[in-house]
């Protein structure tokens, strides 16, 4: 079997715990445990602490990027974290460098970045949970939520119920290629 090249990218600095953090943390090693894969996790932030990121390092088909280190001519705005627009640039730098075949990514800022990109358009698979799920959802989220339905071929949603709200919210079927996420903590 070929190997399959997966870059991972949560808008999410992992200096910090929070869901999220955790979200990006474990699916990183869970996609990296088939021989064949090759997960490169794109980091937001420069390391202040390794509390998330000491049990991703040292494993065999597990990379981790660091912007600052990596790209350090690029000129970053910021220099202890990456700008959506940055990030998206660095994935286009790397995608150029070596192809991947999947890309999943994080945030919705992010993805509305990532539209602007043709080639990741048919390798990407969004993961959006920072949108408003009821009535509170403006006009223009709306808006940016179906073109971001539209635009990808799949999508993930973090539970049936956001799934359920995000077709209410842009009146669609989802019989799009999407599928559900969730995390179980192993907290009841």
């Amino acid at each position: 079997m070929s190997e399959l090249r997966i870059l991972l990218y949560g808008d999410i600095d992992l200096n910090f715990m929070d869901g999220s953090a955790v979200w990006l943390t474990s699916i990183a090693p869970v996609l990296s445990l088939n021989e064949n894969i090759q997960v490169d996790l794109l980091l937001k932030a420069k390391e202040q602490n390794d509390h998330l990121t000491c049990a991703l390092k040292n494993k065999p088909n597990l990379q981790l990027i660091q912007p600052f280190e990596k790209f350090s001519n690029m000129g970053f705005k910021q220099q202890t974290r990456l700008l959506v627009s940055e990030a998206v640039q660095i994935m286009a730098k790397l995608h150029q460098e070596n192809p991947y075949h999947l890309v999943i990514v994080r945030g919705f800022d992010l993805v509305r970045e990532m539209m602007n990109y043709e080639e990741f358009r048919h390798i990407t698979v969004p993961y959006l949970t920072d949108f408003k799920h009821d009535e509170r959802s403006t006009k223009a989220e709306r808006n940016d939520l179906k073109r971001v339905y539209d635009h990808f071929d799949y999508m993930f949603l973090q539970t049936k119920e956001t799934k359920e709200a995000f077709k209410k919210l842009i009146r669609v079927d989802g019989k799009k290629n999407s599928a559900t996420v969730s995390y179980d903590s192993g907290v009841k």
